[in-house]
């Protein structure tokens, strides 16, 4: 469908775009979270409790490189 085609209605351009814009960063947003949750799902990650420990030990790992490397 070509750009003529969408926006030959009766509304404005201004508020069809805002509207279009709307709807791809909600497509944006849901793509977001599918990704996480496959990521989860990749990680073995069921729960929230699993997610805070996965989150706490990448914190430690990451406070021991920086320590390492500031020696």
């Amino acid at each position: 469908m070509t750009d003529n085609a969408r926006n030959s209605g009766a509304k404005p351009k201004g508020g069809k775009n805002a509207g279009n814009e709307t709807l791809l960063a909600l497509y944006d947003s849901l793509e977001d979270l599918y990704s996480i949750l496959e990521t989860l799902d990749e990680l073995g990650i069921r729960t929230r409790e699993e997610l805070i420990a996965y989150i706490d030990t990448l914190d430690n790992e990451l406070t021991e490189l920086e320590s390492l490397g500031d020696s």
